[in-house]
């Protein structure tokens, strides 16, 4: 589903929802879906809200000592299914904990995903 266009209601709602990530222990998740969302947005060509939304990511990835979505791509890895098959769980390469490059913790139930 291709992103849409938010207002400002709702991104101070995303905002705040990457905020908690952090502020839960799930640093490595914020880096993540926060590099995700805004490659979304820049896709999009939605460049007033991307740059928007790299500075508040910005802001976070200072507090947290991580570095900004923007300067570190996420690594290519073997594909992994895009449902956990013990949860059912909806499954983002750039999100989960990977052991190495053919196998993967699944974020919600802890099994052992398997690259294809």
């Amino acid at each position: 589903m291709p992103w849409q266009a938010i207002g400002n209601q709702d991104f101070e709602l995303l905002v705040l929802g990457l905020r908690l990530m952090g502020e839960r222990g799930q640093q490595h998740r914020l880096a993540a879906a926060s590099a995700r969302i805004l490659r979304a947005i820049e896709d999009q060509g939605d460049e007033e809200q991307a740059t928007k939304l790299r500075d508040a990511i910005d802001q976070l990835m200072d507090q947290y000592g991580l570095d900004s979505p923007s300067a570190s791509p996420t690594p290519t890895r073997s594909k992994l299914p895009t449902k956990c098959p013990q949860c059912g769980g909806s499954v983002h390469p750039d999100e989960v904990k990977w052991h190495n490059a053919q196998t993967a913790v699944c974020a919600y139930c802890g099994s052992i995903l398997e690259a294809q």
